[in-house]
């Protein structure tokens, strides 16, 4: 009788860093993403991770990793969708952790917003060019909810862990995070654990119009950064018009 193959650990697996670019958040059954290097073929790639408990959660974790699967396999076929959509370079189970392969130098839009440097066009937003990068931005994220729509499935939580870039100067968003999308009215499998896995997130709303609501939720609360920094720029040029009573007007001669 053939020996069974022993599974191997992520640690084994891959080689990697002490720290995640995105840590994992299991109560909200988030992955981490973390940055390796395949000891296999020394690839570099990024990993969106969920790490097992050893409970039956990881049963659910299973359903979402497979489901996410799935519906990358079907949007990536749409016209389109490979400029605007997050694609992957495969899908690995260690012992230890569900693991979605993406290409080096892809991060999370939360991850950026967490790491980015006051420099960076993000942090600096009161710049025109940059705000025409953000505005492109949020032009390509419609571009691959419109695509989705289109096709009749549903994001269903669109938010800074759903949108991934490469962190450079030129626009670049794609969207992502489609374990927890659907077709609408597609009919339910006999096994309802998705539903089950869904209904832990209160957040889930399925429509068309929850996902466009989200995305205007999610860029303008970056727009609100803007918003706060030309008002605090605002202060600071009135403070420079005071005159030694306290009052605004115009520099004593």
């Amino acid at each position: 009788m053939a020996e069974k193959t022993r599974v191997l650990s992520l640690d084994e697996a891959f080689e990697l860093p002490e720290d995640y670019l995105q840590g994992p958040v299991t109560s909200a059954l988030r992955p981490g993403l973390i940055e390796a290097t395949d000891r296999a073929t020394s690839q570099d790639l990024v990993l969106k991770v969920w790490l097992k408990t050893g409970t039956n959660a990881d049963a659910e974790i299973r359903e979402l990793w497979r489901h996410e699967r799935l519906q990358v396999e079907r949007v990536m076929n749409y016209p389109g969708a490979d400029d605007v959509m997050v694609g992957v370079v495969g899908m690995v189970e260690t012992s230890d952790a569900f693991c979605v392969l993406h290409e080096p130098g892809t991060v999370t839009l939360h991850a950026k917003l967490r790491r980015a440097r006051s420099k960076d066009w993000i942090r600096s937003l009161r710049a025109p060019f940059n705000r025409v990068v953000l505005w492109s931005n949020l032009a390509r994220v419609a571009k691959a909810l419109g695509i989705l729509h289109g096709h009749g499935l549903v994001h269903g939580r669109i938010d800074s862990f759903a949108i991934f870039t490469g962190g450079g100067q030129a626009p670049d968003f794609k969207l992502g995070g489609f374990e927890w999308s659907l077709v609408l009215g597609e009919p339910r499998p006999a096994n309802s654990s998705m539903q089950e896995v869904r209904k832990r997130i209160d957040r889930l709303i399925y429509s068309y119009a929850e996902d466009w609501k989200a995305l205007g939720t999610l860029f303008g609360g970056i727009t609100t950064r803007l918003s706060c920094s030309f008002n605090i720029l605002a202060i600071r040029v009135q403070a420079r018009h005071r005159d030694g009573s306290g009052q605004y007007g115009t520099p004593s001669e």
